[in-house]
């Protein structure tokens, strides 16, 4: 085709709503960002430690189904007096238990679900876990990448089975200012690393200067960096950051968390240390897109060594003298969602609507102040399922509290990021042109009370075929033509419009042709 507007739709895959890429024109619906509904914690803390050795279990990973023993696999946190991870095995995603590895010596005994392995002269454990089918050699077909807060970078890892690894020492580190994340774009076989890095800066002009701040505590950014080989990494390049807007937002989220007695309160407020932050972010492939998930950290205060408040919170000896040392910060955190077709270019998704917020005190949740970046979403059936982790605290001065993290499931509709929505009034989806390559259409609704229709427009706007009617809520309706399908032809540049009343309308699709 010579119209350079014509767009590809790829048969089988879903086209999704979370940015006009496809879109030609909108009228009279609106555009809504659908959070996930949380089942609460699935993994907490081991019972018995110490708040110095675990307070808190946390992972960074999504699950990873083993089809040859069938179980899902999970990574997470370990005890801080020792470097691994803890593995679990699980057979529903739902209820996990601990295998025994034997590799890790903790407490006297190997018998224990911690994994290690060597790297650059330390033991490290797997952080960020994926799996890659397509490598030819067995014995890498499970790869991580890891922090090492004594280096202050990324190294990798791999495993034939996620479970015996092998540090790889020849492959160079990746810079890092803290936490990262890891996914596998399998369609472009290309590894998407993203890290932290100091970015703009964005403080109230009476903020106070504290020492230490020059490592980027008043600053964090998502930086990507690619690999096709797992071996040769390009150079981080930073990728989002928060600019002015998020500290308005930031602002008001911790403006209406104080107001707000059913939420929990952060352990400290100086306003004039107040800013908004890229925490961390993950990035996986999903359908024709990428979405990232950013943790965005809302700091209510930053406190030196000498703040006065410390002496108030009646702290442990030990903990007292750890924020004696460097002083503590703390905030709220929100998960925003962001779309790219590039891995570089990013737009904030549904005029920034949070994806994920903390749950009110009532609730029993743990992620009731801190959420954790959920890594890719697993699909079940006709669902999306978000593993990520819930804190009840951030601060150091939690640390005198037990019990106060744990690895949390949220459930998402099968394309639910976004909806089209429309009330009793009508409203329209126009398309971008394509060509048309045969295959029935398929369409995400849910028009419980109202409908979806559809017709096929030529180049000039005449309607060349009109669905039946969609009704009901359904995550996979074939479009049925109540008239013009035969003279539909394969390679003839169409647009398609959706008409739709009292729905909302998440994806569509072709399948066959």
């Amino acid at each position: 085709m010579d119209n350079q507007d014509t767009q590809y739709v790829p048969g089988g895959q879903r086209q999704l709503f979370l940015d006009d890429h496809g879109i030609e024109s909108l009228d009279g619906l609106s555009r809504t960002v659908h959070q996930p509904d949380k089942k609460g914690a699935v993994i907490r803390p081991e019972p018995g430690l110490s708040g110095r050795e675990q307070h808190s279990i946390q992972t960074h990973s999504a699950p990873i189904w083993d089809a040859e023993r069938k179980v899902w696999q999970l990574w997470c946190s370990s005890p801080t007096t020792i470097s691994a991870s803890g593995y679990f095995e699980s057979d529903d995603g739902l209820h996990w238990y601990k295998p025994v590895m034997n590799q890790v010596e903790y407490r006297g005994s190997r018998a224990n679900h911690f994994v290690d392995y060597a790297l650059r002269g330390h033991r490290e454990g797997p952080a960020t876990v994926v799996y890659d089918p397509i490598d030819p050699d067995p014995g890498r077909r499970y790869k991580s990448a890891t922090f090492s807060s004594r280096t202050h970078d990324v190294g990798f890892a791999v495993s034939p089975d996620g479970m015996q690894w092998t540090g790889l020492d020849d492959v160079p580190a990746v810079q890092s200012q803290d936490t990262h994340s890891l996914s596998f774009d399998e369609q472009k076989q290309l590894f998407i690393l993203k890290t932290k890095h100091p970015g703009p800066i964005f403080l109230p002009p009476d903020a106070p200067h504290i020492p230490g701040d020059e490592a980027g505590h008043n600053s964090r950014a998502a930086s990507l960096s690619t690999s096709r080989d797992f071996a040769n990494w390009t150079a981080p390049e930073m990728s989002f950051f928060a600019d002015e807007r998020d500290q308005e937002i930031g602002r008001l989220a911790i403006e209406e968390t104080l107001g707000d007695p059913t939420r929990r309160q952060p352990e400290f407020n100086v306003p004039e240390t107040y800013n908004a932050q890229v925490y961390n972010l993950s990035v996986f492939r999903y359908e024709g897109l990428y979405v990232g998930l950013a943790m965005m950290f809302y700091r209510s205060a930053r406190v030196s060594k000498e703040w006065p408040g410390f002496d108030e919170m009646d702290l442990p000896e030990p903990i007292l003298a750890t924020v004696r040392r460097g002083g503590d910060w703390t905030g709220i955190w929100h998960i925003q969602m962001l779309s790219s077709r590039d891995l570089r270019s990013w737009e904030r998704v549904g005029d920034r609507q949070p994806f994920i917020t903390p749950s009110r005190l009532d609730s029993g949740a743990y992620d009731t102040l801190c959420i954790g970046q959920p890594a890719e979403p697993v699909p079940r059936g006709e669902e999306l399922w978000f593993y990520y982790t819930g804190i009840r605290s951030y601060a150091i001065a939690s640390l005198k509290f037990r019990d106060q993290g744990a690895v949390c499931l949220a459930v998402l509709r099968r394309d639910g990021f976004v909806s089209l929505d429309a009330g009793e009034e009508e409203g329209a989806l126009i398309t971008r042109p394509f060509v048309w390559n045969g295959g029935s259409l398929h369409v995400n609704v849910d028009a419980v009370g109202g409908g979806l229709k559809a017709q096929v427009l030529a180049a000039d706007g005449t309607e060349l075929a009109t669905s039946q009617p969609v009704n009901g809520d359904q995550t996979d309706a074939r479009v049925v033509w109540s008239h013009g399908e035969a003279g539909l032809r394969e390679g003839q540049e169409v647009r398609l419009r959706f008409q739709l009343d009292n729905a909302s309308f998440y994806s569509f699709w072709f399948e066959g042709g």
